[in-house]
């Protein structure tokens, strides 16, 4: 996929994510996401990581949370409108799902430990 191509996903994403969690009020809103992404951005420029698979899963990160999703299969949803790779899907379902994942394990500050991948920009 092209540099075009992965930024028009970008952008449909962003649509998608803004119209979902705008005036959302539970502190994830747009903005909170906006923020997610323009960090988790600057760490993987930092880190050397695929910046697409990133900035996807920063926008993506919320969508499936389990206090607003019960579901949890809102992110695969949307990731099968797109043209992606296999691979891309793989690695962005992975970092997403390790939020949900975590919160069904009672979280880290009950002292459980975080799936290997857990917060890995690739």
């Amino acid at each position: 996929m092209n540099y075009h191509d992965k930024k028009q996903i970008i952008r449909q994403t962003e649509d998608f994510i803004r119209a979902r969690f705008t005036g959302d009020s539970s502190g994830h809103d747009w903005w909170h996401i906006h923020r997610v992404r323009n960090l988790a951005l600057k760490l993987a420029k930092r880190e050397n990581a695929e910046e697409f698979i990133v900035e996807m899963a920063a926008l993506l990160h919320d969508l499936d949370d389990w206090k607003m999703a019960p579901a949890g299969n809102q992110v695969k949803n949307w990731l099968d409108t797109l043209r992606l790779s296999e691979d891309e899907n793989v690695h962005i379902l992975k970092i997403t799902s390790a939020k949900r994942q975590n919160a069904n394990q009672k979280r880290f500050r009950y002292g459980n430990t975080p799936p290997p991948y857990y917060g890995k920009l690739s």
